[in-house]
């Protein structure tokens, strides 16, 4: 099997091959300049995650900006209770000290940073957001409109159709044997957050964990990772609305990014949310690619991720 072939697939081979032709050289002056990506990270992770594929990205020549998103990174939040072990009663009733964030505080974290680029002449942006992130990247580009967001590429994210939350489709039968939902240690509504313990000393645990989010990650790099990860993600973005229009929001190209692994936004919710925003903008419809990972591709196979990116900036 050839690398490209192991790597990704795409669902419009034609269109995907002559994109690739034109980024290879055949691109106009217009398409050739630099594309500035701005990556915005999901549920428990931070701007860390996206270093792999930041250094392809900017060895092609290409701008990155990845900032954390608030209450994450270096601006985390931790229950005291994460500092005891054995783990007690209480880190599955403390309430989280990141639960007044809000999707408004993504939204106006990422807007801010595309505002700038593009008043330092990056002109508009290829927005890219990696699960969770989905939900802020959808607000941000209804937000800002077509003439700041040249594409919204969602990277095994969530597309929530307009009118309903994350939350309303987590019990979808698509998302049958999520692995990611049986992590959750606490009461969301309770605690005012998502809250995992990616430092468990319970090995099954652990397992799980790794094969919601890393099955394919190199096993070197695993203890980093985890090392990284924050327990507690703000919940009210989950619960948000989406609220978008076809004339903002639906005017603007956007590719979904499925990973055919991936156990923690399984395949067959992607293609449902695909279809619902399809319906909603029948003449801008979701451009779909593939990639044969688990849910972090940034992580797993960066290169190619990279590869495809660039190609999609191209466009």
């Amino acid at each position: 099997m050839t690398p490209n072939r192991r790597h990704f697939f795409s669902t419009s081979g034609a269109a995907i091959a002559g994109a690739t032709l034109a980024a290879c050289g055949g691109a106009s002056a217009e398409t050739a300049r630099p594309t500035t990506y701005v990556l915005v990270h999901g549920s428990w992770h931070a701007s860390w995650c996206f270093e792999p594929l930041r250094h392809w990205l900017e060895a092609a020549g290409h701008p990155v900006i990845a900032r954390d998103l608030p209450g994450r990174g270096l601006s985390a939040k931790f229950p005291l209770a994460y500092s005891v072990f054995p783990r007690s009663a209480a880190f599955a009733t403390e309430v989280s000290q990141v639960a007044s964030i809000v999707l408004k505080d993504c939204v106006d974290t990422v807007s801010a940073i595309i505002e700038n680029a593009v008043a330092q002449g990056s002109g508009p942006v290829v927005l890219v957001g990696h699960s969770s992130g989905g939900i802020t990247i959808q607000a941000v580009a209804e937000a800002l409109g077509p003439t700041k967001v040249k594409r919204l590429v969602y990277l095994a994210a969530w597309l929530t159709p307009n009118g309903k939350s994350v939350i309303d489709l987590l019990g979808s039968p698509e998302e049958a044997g999520n692995l990611a939902a049986p992590l959750i240690v606490a009461d969301p509504a309770v605690i005012g957050a998502l809250r995992i313990d990616p430092n468990s000393t319970d090995t099954a645990y652990a397992a799980n964990a790794r094969a919601a989010f890393y099955a394919d990650v190199p096993a070197a790099s695993i203890a980093a990772v985890f090392n990284l990860l924050t327990p507690d993600d703000p919940v009210q973005p989950y619960a948000a609305v989406s609220a978008v229009t076809a004339e903002r929001w639906g005017s603007i190209p956007r590719t979904m990014i499925k990973c055919l692994r991936d156990r923690a936004i399984l395949p067959a919710m992607i293609d449902k949310m695909v279809a619902d925003a399809d319906a909603f903008t029948p003449s801008n419809k979701t451009q779909v690619l593939a990639m044969d990972t688990s849910h972090s591709p940034f992580l797993s196979q960066p290169k190619a991720l990279a590869d495809m990116l660039l190609m999609l900036g191209s466009l």
